[in-house]
């Protein structure tokens, strides 16, 4: 950047929109090329000679994908935009590991109401909070199991471990967290 130029936060914040945007949108349209692509094995008359299967066409350093990553985008591309019609727009909205949780149980569906339903959830709820609804989904009628653990915090980086064994000061330190955070609720 030329440095007589004054960038203001607002400015980064706007261009880094403008890219994320840029990005989700370069998602489904690498979807679409790879699913031509890989579509009656178009891939094959795409490059010429030392190309014989999907797995080298996609591992090329030109294009750099796992096999996983290629068909999971050629997947999101067919089953949203080919077979349920969303626009390529709507589904860019949408991030990309909340559209690739959505895919086996759309994959079922044959579109309608319950559909918009899920990509609208899709489109706004976090990706964790949306592992979790699509979790509900698929296994509505079972109860959720849970197992406590022990997490210790470095106070200088910030990075969790999981404790297994705890020292007797460590574990009154625990039980009295515990009993203050129980008396402010």
């Amino acid at each position: 950047m030329d440095k007589d130029i004054i960038i203001t936060p607002y400015e980064y914040h706007q261009a880094l929109v403008s890219l994320v945007s840029t990005a989700k949108q370069n998602f489904i349209l690498m979807g679409e090329l790879l699913y031509r692509l890989k579509s009656g094995d178009n891939y094959l008359d795409a490059v010429g000679e030392g190309i014989d299967t999907w797995i080298d066409y996609v591992k090329q350093p030109e294009i750099g994908l796992s096999v996983g990553e290629a068909n999971r985008l050629v997947q999101i591309y067919e089953h949203f935009v080919e077979r349920l019609g969303y626009k390529k727009e709507i589904i860019a909205d949408i991030p990309v590991k909340n559209l690739h949780y959505l895919l086996p149980i759309v994959k079922d569906m044959d579109g309608g109401k319950d559909v918009d339903e899920l990509v609208n959830e899709a489109r706004h709820l976090s990706q964790r909070d949306f592992k979790e609804r699509v979790y509900d989904i698929r296994h509505e009628q079972e109860e959720r199991t849970y197992t406590f653990v022990i997490m210790r915090k470095c106070d200088q980086t910030g990075s969790l471990e999981r404790v297994y064994v705890l020292e007797d000061e460590e574990k009154e330190e625990i039980i009295w967290l515990i009993k203050k955070n129980y008396d402010e609720n």
